[in-house]
């Protein structure tokens, strides 16, 4: 017979063992989670990390707004599409009703002056390559150009995935993650994947958001149609963590149970 002694040690043990197995497996290292490992900066004493954003050069498919203002407003009129009437009135929904895609020729084309060929230059240079254009019809009047389809998606092991449009000249990575609520837990910031759009194709890169360096890197600032993939840490990819604990309790729980039964229905005897 076994003594009920020996079925409660064993109980115990069984337990222990499996909270001791979640707990190996599941917790997750401070060095995993804290981004920007590293950094020198010290109280009241900063430190300084050189990176300036890179100018976007305008793509094919990248969509502008354009407003010709003048002290005619009947002139300017000639020069915006019908019912164009400001440019903080642009929403998504109405990217490719008030704005001008850039055409496989690398051209917009506006009303009365035509086209213009604005691919490869800056938002500034193509402002000023439109401006000249309207300065060969009307003496007073100004350009407005914003780029309006800066979209970008953020997916995987993040809070919020989706895509995002950013109505700013330029955006961080960590911008982009907190646009998505963060990264989750079981994220892995140490091999998120930054997809761009390149003339002719695409590159990709691995950023590890727990390196200091990654505030001087070239990719800390995005660019429109950047694509962010956080991937899951190995953990969660074994499917084994903290949230099976239920389940290993309650086995554990059935054990106690059916043992307690045993002894109580003289299966197992009790030491003397």
């Amino acid at each position: 017979m076994i003594t009920s002694s020996a079925t409660a040690l064993f109980s115990k043990r069984l337990f222990c063992f499996c909270f001791l197995l979640i707990s190996c497996i599941s917790c997750i290292s401070r060095e995993k989670l804290v981004y920007l490992q590293g950094q020198s900066a010290r109280l009241n004493a900063p430190a300084v990390n050189n990176n300036r954003p890179p100018e976007y050069k305008l793509q094919v498919n990248d969509i502008l707004a354009v407003n010709v203002t003048s002290s005619n407003a009947e002139i300017a009129k000639e020069f915006n599409q019908q019912g164009q009437n400001n440019m903080r009135n642009i929403n998504p929904a109405a990217l490719y009703v008030s704005g001008y895609s850039i055409g496989p020729a690398g051209n917009i084309t506006l009303p009365t002056i035509g086209a213009v060929e604005v691919v490869g230059l800056t938002v500034d240079e193509a402002r000023a390559a439109i401006q000249q254009k309207v300065d060969e019809y009307l003496t007073s009047g100004t350009v407005l150009v914003a780029l309006v389809s800066f979209k970008i998606s953020v997916l995987g092991e993040v809070r919020n995935p989706g895509y995002y449009y950013v109505y700013n000249d330029q955006v961080t990575i960590f911008e982009a993650l907190s646009m998505a609520s963060d990264v989750a837990n079981l994220g892995d910031r140490k091999h998120v994947n930054l997809v761009r759009q390149v003339p002719g194709g695409n590159e990709s890169v691995f950023l590890d958001l727990t390196k200091a360096d990654l505030l001087t890197s070239k990719y800390y600032y995005l660019q429109p149609n950047d694509m962010l993939y956080v991937p899951p840490l190995r953990a969660k990819s074994n499917d084994f963590n903290i949230s099976n604990f239920g389940i290993v309790t309650s086995v554990v729980s059935v054990i106690s149970t059916t043992l307690s039964v045993l002894v109580l229905t003289g299966v197992i005897t009790r030491p003397e």
